[in-house]
């Protein structure tokens, strides 16, 4: 059987041109990128309706939508994060589409919730991730997204006292999280590189240490890009995030990567080890 419909729902282009390191680049949808314009949902719901046309009339449908319901009986897990003795993953129980994030105390110990997201969002496309976990396992910080994004929010979880902490990194590109059980001058907190989309992408260009219960406004900038480097940072750590790794890499006539270790234990200052 050969399934025909009429064209598509007309999307108009609207070019936008920018500049991006020298090159010209032409985006003609831009203005689908507004989520919550009434154009943008219009165009959602008749593309939608469009294609419900098309695969309400698939035949043998009814008969992959069982075999899809089998899949989705049987339960997943993912690998393990461990820290200290307890183990941290994710779990999508039998019949559900979303993901739990669990925790088990020792090896054979009974797993328990610490976040779902049912309870969080009735959307179903809301999700949670494991975004870092403190080396002595009492602080989880995990991501929030939607629909998914590239971009999330990232909440910070009091493991023992099984409650989210006012502290937030809102909803932006994340390249870089490590929670610290012993930070700046014996604090609490996290490193990050994260930049909100509203805002100036300045937050993309330094890695901030904020200690748990202060202000955003007070966090400290611990690297930073030059203000005329072109480059793109990306942050990683150790386990116990006392060294911190920079990855700056940019896209000039010559694609450019350094690499800086960085012993904030010691308060000493970033060291580039090697340029490719």
């Amino acid at each position: 059987m050969t399934l025909t419909l009429a064209l598509p729902p007309k999307t108009p282009a609207e070019p936008v041109i920018e500049m991006l390191h020298g090159v010209s680049i032409t985006d003609p949808y831009r203005w689908l990128e507004d989520q919550d314009s009434p154009r943008t949902r219009k165009w959602l719901e008749e593309q939608v309706a469009y294609a419900r046309l098309y695969l309400n009339a698939i035949p043998g449908r009814e008969r992959i939508r069982k075999r899809i319901e089998e899949f989705l009986a049987v339960e997943t897990i993912s690998f393990p994060w461990k820290a200290t003795n307890r183990y941290f993953f994710l779990k999508r129980p039998a019949r559900e589409e979303r993901l739990l994030i669990m925790m088990r105390e020792g090896d054979d110990g009974k797993d328990s919730v610490l976040v779902d997201p049912r309870s969080l969002s009735r959307e179903s496309t809301f999700a949670v991730g494991i975004a870092g976990i403190s080396c002595d396992g009492k602080i989880l910080a995990f991501s929030t997204l939607r629909g998914g994004e590239e971009t999330c929010a990232i909440n910070f979880l009091d493991v023992d006292r099984a409650i989210t902490l006012p502290d937030q990194l809102p909803r932006g590109l994340n390249r870089g999280l490590a929670v610290s059980p012993c930070g700046q001058n014996g604090q609490k907190g996290f490193y990050y590189v994260h930049g909100t989309l509203d805002a100036s992408r300045e937050n993309l260009r330094a890695v901030k240490w904020h200690a748990f219960g202060t202000q955003a406004h007070e966090d400290v900038a611990v690297f930073a890009l030059d203000e005329d480097s072109p480059g793109h940072l990306v942050m990683f750590a150790s386990p116990n995030a006392s060294r911190l790794g920079y990855v700056v890499y940019s896209y000039e006539e010559v694609p450019r990567v350094d690499f800086y270790i960085h012993d904030v234990a010691s308060g000493s200052r970033p060291e580039k080890l090697l340029r490719l």
